[in-house]
C-alpha cells in the first residue's frame, strides 16, 4: 500500500482566517447597502426634479384644455355638459394623485 501522509492542519488558524473573512464580507455587505441607499436617494431627488419639470411644462396645456372645456360645457345641453364635467373631474383627480405621489 502506498505511503500517504496527512497534512498537519492548524485548526485555530483556519478558524481565525474564516472569522476574518466573514467579518470582511459583513463590512462589504454593509458598505454596499449604504451605497445602494445613497444612490436610491439621489435618483429619488432627480425623479422629483423631472416630475416638477413635467408638471410645469404641462401647465399651459392644462390651462388651454380647461378653457376649451369651459367653452364646450357652455355650448352643450345639460346631459352632455355633465359628461364633460365628469371627465374633467376624473382628469383632475389623476393630476392631484400624481402631484401627491411626487410631492409637488
Amino acid at each position: 500500500m502506498p505511503d500517504m501522509k496527512v497534512p498537519n492542519v492548524d485548526f485555530e488558524k483556519v478558524a481565525a482566517d474564516l472569522n476574518q473573512a466573514l467579518k470582511e464580507a459583513a463590512y462589504i455587505a454593509v458598505g454596499l447597502g449604504v451605497l445602494g441607499f445613497q444612490r436610491a436617494q439621489v435618483q429619488r431627488v432627480e425623479l422629483m426634479g423631472l416630475a416638477r419639470a413635467v408638471d410645469e411644462a404641462l401647465a399651459p396645456v392644462r390651462r388651454q384644455m380647461d378653457e376649451g372645456f369651459d367653452r364646450l360645457e357652455g355650448a352643450l345641453p345639460d346631459p352632455a355638459s355633465h359628461l364633460i364635467h365628469s371627465v374633467r373631474a376624473a382628469a383632475s383627480s389623476q393630476t392631484q394623485a400624481f402631484r401627491r405621489a411626487t410631492g409637488l
